[in-house]
């Protein structure tokens, strides 16, 4: 019987799923960080000690060769950049 059959099978992300990932991540995070007319999101966010997970996504392993050049990591760039900017206007 069909049943009896183990059909759990292991999902392995590739890099392209990793990259889709990290993308809608930052895009959720920097939604939340600049559309805000005060600086509380942005200052929460460090105060939670949210850089260290950003930061460690530019540290995940297997990321591609042109990670660098992607549109996930841009948005990295542009999180970091939204929060630099919060910070220089205080």
């Amino acid at each position: 019987m069909l049943s009896n059959v183990n059909v759990a099978a292991e999902i392995i992300p590739t890099d392209a799923h990793r990259q889709l990932l990290v993308l809608i991540q930052m895009k959720f995070v920097e939604a939340i960080l600049s559309n805000n007319t005060t600086d509380d999101h942005c200052r929460e966010f460090v105060t939670q000690k949210g850089l260290v997970p950003l930061m460690n996504i530019l540290s995940l392993p297997n990321l591609p060769l042109d990670f660098p050049t992607t549109h996930s990591c841009q948005a990295v760039a542009s999180v970091c950049k939204s929060i630099l900017v919060c910070y220089l206007m205080l």
